[in-house]
């Protein structure tokens, strides 16, 4: 559907859910995409004098990136206990919440910045303590359990249709890509020993806002979220600072290494969600791991040849650092180079101390 069309749709649900809207009509609305690659999310608003006068509107994108049905009940579970905006309602295609006025989108530069690091540390300890068992019951690891689905998915449809990736030159990779060797390398690096939490694991900049007045972080879009290790929130944050997913020319994405995260990054983030050199070595395996997860994603995404976000070459990327990350990883030593580099950060910060 176009803009145009969800422009329509939106202000006819709108005006089904919330009373103050009975007379909204596209005259006096407008409608904006904020996101849009799985979900597509846009704020609606109006020009009538009501409250409230802006509304978001997300319209849920295909069940085999992840399943609507528990998504929403996710997102009912946290809007009932304050940590997801409010529910205003929703079908099994589309929602309206809240908007959060006072907030915005930090700069991804921002996220190295100590205070940013403090409140986004500390608001991810809380969603970690969420108790989410009600809901989620008797699932898996969901960055187990993804990734694992997203590679059958993609396995399944080149087996179908070998012509799928249209670019002969990225073949080869793909196919690299879904090997059992590659699988077995994710496997590997995952941070088993990492405590098992409901986790966010769409922390990209675009997905929490901040308000200067109150100095307060709050995450949106649990999209992706369910149990997964304490850490990966914090390696999937870090390497989604590094891309600018607001890029205005194709391929609709920048990567941006300048702001990859340093040895002392991961440490604050650590030190500001109140543990030491074992979350480090935890994160570091994140940082690595979570480059094999938005690859299939992405990979899972991908349609074919588009003039808009190009899905292909963004798995390609972040293929490409998952192999060469591990591989640098093995060279230094694996899980005990880790290990010693941990002590070595904490050791010399408590002599400082």
């Amino acid at each position: 559907m176009s803009i145009e069309e969800h422009h329509v749709s939106a202000v006819e649900f709108i005006k089904t859910h919330i009373r103050a809207w009975r007379f909204a009509t596209l005259e006096n609305t407008s409608i904006t995409l904020l996101t849009g690659n799985s979900n597509r999310v846009y704020l609606v608003q109006t020009t009538l004098n009501i409250s409230p006068s802006k509304l978001i509107y997300r319209v849920f994108g295909p069940d085999y990136i992840t399943n609507k049905s528990r998504e929403r009940r996710i997102y009912s579970k946290l809007s009932s206990l304050g940590y997801a905006p409010k529910n205003y309602g929703e079908s099994t295609r589309e929602r309206i919440e809240h908007f959060l006025d006072g907030f915005g989108h930090l700069s991804r530069n921002m996220l190295h910045d100590p205070v940013i690091i403090d409140q986004v540390a500390k608001r991810l300890r809380v969603i970690h303590s969420i108790d989410m068992n009600e809901v989620l019951g008797g699932e898996t690891i969901m960055t187990d359990e993804n990734p694992r689905r997203w590679r059958e998915f993609n396995n399944n449809r080149i087996e179908t249709n070998p012509n799928l990736i249209h670019k002969p030159e990225a073949r080869g990779e793909i196919l690299e890509l879904l090997t059992c060797q590659q699988w077995e390398a994710y496997q590997n690096i995952l941070p088993r020993n990492s405590p098992v939490v409901y986790s966010h694991l769409d922390p990209s900049p675009i997905n929490f806002l901040y308000n200067s007045q109150i100095n307060q972080v709050y995450f949106v879009d649990f999209e992706f979220s369910g149990l997964s290790y304490r850490s990966m929130d914090f390696g999937l944050l870090l390497n989604e600072i590094t891309y600018d997913f607001l890029y205005d020319k194709f391929p609709y994405w920048k990567y941006c290494e300048e702001l990859k995260a340093t040895d002392e990054i991961v440490e604050r983030y650590v030190r500001a969600y109140g543990e030491g050199a074992e979350m480090w070595v935890e994160v570091k395996q994140s940082l690595i791991a979570s480059n094999y997860i938005w690859a299939m994603w992405s990979l899972a995404s991908y349609k074919g040849p588009s003039e808009g976000y190009d899905f292909l070459e963004y798995a390609l990327t972040r293929y490409r650092r998952f192999k060469n990350e591990y591989q640098q990883y093995l060279e230094n030593g694996g899980l005990e180079g880790l290990v010693r580099r941990s002590r070595e950060i904490f050791t010399v910060e408590n002599e400082n101390n």
